[in-house]
């Protein structure tokens, strides 16, 4: 049985809707099945629903369906679309009350930076207008966008098949013809900036106010601060899909450095659009029908995919204008990745059916996460990165290969070859902490996860979850939170994991001495305001957590110890036909080998040179050639 989230009582704190699945799910909810068989020439079946049959689906999608008002027993009723006001008047709801949304804040909200620079804008001067005078100013801003020149971010997924862009325009016309409100559309339905899964989050929608000026135009960008975001929400709600509905702020992750904003409680759109969107981003066959951009209407073709390509590296020098390169490493990082040619990543697309057809048989958020991905990739294969603020790791800005599920990355880039430091972080960690029991573990050849495994008594299938709890660890993650890291991934895995077996995970002796001399690093941290990284960068406690510092330390030596694998590869440059890193995985890369007979003499000469810098700095790991999966 396929579901998107567990169901909780609506009584309860934090709850999720199952918005599809099986078929006794589409019965319990009321999603697409009752809707579809009221439509008398549709022949698609909502088990499969692949759209692929021009005649049958076309005519199923674009047909107007004769929808009641109101279709009870659902959990998204269909109402009938509120008149968008006239302009210059406020669009309010006249002694209606407003959702309540008290005591609804999640504490796992993870708010990702902007990933570009929205055209210049100045802030919107803070002047004494009373609430009341920006509540009419935001509403009339909202009204005006009808027409708004909207500047969405490149990283956006836009494209849809022609006919669910028309569906759409069916339940909902005033998207045809308001910028704004289509452009917020387009985001709730596929932006990947979501909740932060990985640490208790739903992957809900993360709505924050400069997601919400940059939907709306450019004068409500103008408008800065001012711009009530509560009231753009009520807008949307009242002119475009009624039972939109969002959460209030949320507070920070307990344990990573982010800030605050509304996540999308619930999209609203009817049942069957929702469908219809779904299979039409997890068909396996987008590549025989006219894909569209969803905000504008025009084709996606070859000369979309190069103007594609320069929006990426165009946002790429946007973003560097303000967050540069944490060290020269990184630099010339991003440069050596930016310039493989794009033919190198064309493959990935032929097999996106394949990977397409893996995605289908997850489950819940992670099914959801990875056709986002796809989408991503789909729109533009090759992998642009900018520098971040907080570390000398490059981040991809169009979030698709770097970030997709690693069985997924497995099928696109059969082929190339997957290498990554082993044990990375505890070795780091091992070496500059003085944690004897780990270095004497790695050092005689050791596995921290065979040990960890057999310690707490688990299958190996909950190495993922052992990974994550340790890397926890190391990264500074409170004593009482880690249990709840493991359990988490535990779960995502399907690995069944007592109390007492994860608390077992803090009675192993390499996790013992671990905590104790993270301890003293704090302190050590603590006592002299902050710390320099292996390329002499001093980093400031002032303002950061201790542990957020331990994290960059990290992923600086990290770099050190990769940067002679990138040596190489610029010396390949000069040869007819040389190898060549294509992706970028933080610990680790994948290299294209063009020809096989000289693989494995590329890959000692690889490997050897890591060890020789591994040596240099004391660091017990290596470089190790990943298996794929597939």
């Amino acid at each position: 049985m396929s579901k998107l989230g567990i169901l909780y009582p609506k009584e309860k704190q934090c709850y999720e809707i199952t918005r599809w699945g099986s078929e006794e799910e589409a019965e319990m909810y009321g999603t697409p099945k009752d809707a579809l068989n009221t439509m008398s020439d549709s022949t698609a079946e909502p088990d499969t629903g692949i759209l692929t049959d021009e005649q049958s689906v076309t005519t199923a999608l674009v047909r107007k369906p004769n929808i009641p008002p109101e279709q009870s027993g659902t959990s998204s009723a269909c109402r009938r679309q509120s008149p968008p006001p006239d302009a210059g008047t406020t669009g309010d709801r006249r002694g209606q009350h407003a959702p309540i949304r008290g005591q609804r804040a999640f504490p796992h909200c993870k708010v990702q930076p902007s990933t570009e620079k929205p055209k210049n804008r100045l802030s919107a001067p803070q002047n004494g207008d009373s609430e009341r005078d920006r509540v009419r100013r935001t509403e009339k801003i909202v009204n005006g966008a009808k027409d708004a020149e909207i500047d969405l971010p490149v990283t956006l997924p836009r494209l849809v098949s022609e006919r669910v862009r028309q569906l759409a325009f069916e339940f909902y016309p005033i998207l045809e013809e308001h910028n704004g409100h289509r452009a917020f559309f387009l985001y709730v339905m596929n932006t990947p900036n979501r909740d932060d899964e990985d640490h208790w989050g739903s992957g809900r929608p993360l709505i924050d106010m400069g997601i919400i000026a940059r939907c709306y135009g450019p004068e409500a960008q103008d408008f800065g601060s001012n711009l009530q975001g509560f009231r753009v929400l009520e807008m949307y709600q009242e002119q475009v899909v009624p039972d939109f509905d969002w959460t209030d702020y949320h507070s920070p992750n307990p344990w990573q450095d982010s800030g605050n904003a509304r996540t999308v409680d619930e999209n609203g759109v009817h049942p069957l659009l929702e469908w219809a969107w779904k299979q039409d981003r997890r068909s396996m066959n987008r590549g025989q029908v006219q894909l569209v951009d969803f905000y504008t209407g025009k084709k996606h073709n070859a000369k979309r995919r190069f103007l594609l390509r320069q929006e990426h590296k165009d946002a790429c020098r946007a973003a560097e204008e303000e967050v540069g390169p944490a060290c020269e490493a990184s630099r010339e990082w991003r440069d050596y990745l930016h310039s493989r040619d794009s033919r190198l990543f064309q493959s990935l697309t032929d097999r996106l059916p394949e990977a397409r057809e893996k995605a289908r048989g997850y489950d819940g958020q992670r099914q959801v996460q990875a056709f986002l991905h796809l989408s991503q990739i789909e729109a533009q294969p090759k992998p642009f990165y900018r520098f971040t603020e907080k570390t000398v790791r490059l981040q991809a800005i169009n979030q698709g290969l770097q970030q997709i599920d690693s069985d997924l990355r497995d099928i696109l880039t059969r082929g190339w070859t997957k290498l990554d430091l082993s044990s990375a972080q505890l070795g780091i960690a091992a070496r500059e902490w003085r944690v004897q029991s780990a270095l004497d573990l790695l050092s005689n050849g050791g596995s921290i996860w065979e040990s960890l495994i057999n310690h707490m008594g688990v299958p190996w299938e909950a190495k993922p979850a052992l990974k994550r709890g340790l890397y926890a660890t190391i990264y500074g993650a409170r004593r009482t939170t880690i249990p709840y890291i493991i359990a988490k991934e535990a779960g995502k895995e399907g690995v069944e994991m007592s109390d007492e077996q994860r608390e077992r995970f803090f009675t192993h002796g390499v996790i013992e001495e671990l905590l104790s001399r993270r301890e003293e690093e704090f302190e050590r941290i603590k006592s002299q305001g902050g710390d320099r990284d292996c390329y002499e960068n001093w980093i400031d406690l002032d303002g950061r957590e201790k542990k957020s510092i331990l994290s960059q330390l990290a992923q600086t030596q990290e770099m050190w110890l990769l940067s002679p694998a990138l040596e190489l590869a610029k010396e390949e440059l000069s040869k007819s036909k040389p190898w060549q890193i294509t992706l970028y995985l933080h610990d680790g890369f994948c290299i294209n080998f063009p020809q096989s007979q000289t693989k494995e003499y590329h890959l000692s000469r690889i490997k050897r040179r890591v060890e020789r810098r591994a040596e240099k700095g004391g660091y017990p790991t290596g470089l190790e050639v990943e298996e794929q999966k597939t």
